[in-house]
């Protein structure tokens, strides 16, 4: 990572240790940071949250921070990068209560076949959730797609979009169409991370007669 003068004069470099952190020693001035990604990996969304010590603050394109001041004797310990793998993912996972919105506790749904699809609807690559229920697309070239998650014979897909209209919940719901397990199309930049489609898929267990478990209002069977 190298530090800037505001006049983007390089002032230092210096890499991170084994924790990811790191220090400059600059005079007082303003400066401004550039954190350089590894090809593996992308910067995460910058200034989420309200805690300014704990976002990312690095920018999407440029891995460079806003022009900020530091006085005489001054420590900022505010400057952050976060960074995600790259590709298009996230997670299928089980909706154990149907409210749509990941809950701690919440498992994931392995082993669930996810698409990736172009705009035309022709499939590009396929994924398998791992044990958490994680899937990731890699090597995707720049373009519109969409995903589609196969749902099982026994699966329900919970409604979607019930987090609002914010990047933190929007995180946290389903983003599948229930009737077709497909996500509306979004723009895909290569070498870029896209990890906000997710679904939640209950697994309704069916008896042979076909009434779902714990389904009181009809029985097969009078009991004496």
């Amino acid at each position: 990572m190298n530090l800037y003068d505001a006049g983007d004069v390089l002032v230092a470099s210096t890499i991170t240790d084994a924790s990811g952190a790191y220090a400059f020693s600059p005079g007082p001035g303003e400066y401004y940071l550039e954190f350089v990604s590894p090809p593996e990996l992308a910067f995460a969304p910058r200034d989420r949250g309200h805690d300014d010590a704990t976002d990312s603050d690095a920018d999407l394109g440029f891995g460079t921070t806003s022009v900020f001041s530091l006085n005489a004797g001054e420590a900022d310990l505010s400057r952050d990068a976060g960074f995600e793998p790259v590709g298009i993912g996230n997670r299928v996972w089980d909706d154990t209560n149907g409210d749509g919105r990941q809950q701690p506790g919440e498992p994931g749904q392995p082993g669930i076949a996810v698409r990736l699809l172009d705009a035309s609807g022709t499939e590009v690559a396929t994924s398998t959730t791992d044990a958490a229920g994680y899937y990731r697309f890699v090597g995707v070239a720049t373009g519109t797609y969409r995903i589609e998650v196969v749902a099982t014979a026994d699966g329900v897909f919970s409604s979607p979009d019930v987090g609002g209209d914010t990047f933190e919940g929007d995180l946290i719901d389903s983003d599948v169409d229930p009737a077709t397990g497909r996500s509306e199309l979004f723009e895909y930049t290569a070498g870029s991370a896209n990890r906000r489609w997710d679904a939640g898929l209950r697994i309704i267990p069916i008896f042979a007669d076909g009434f779902e478990s714990g389904d009181f209002s009809a029985w097969s069977a009078v009991v004496d």
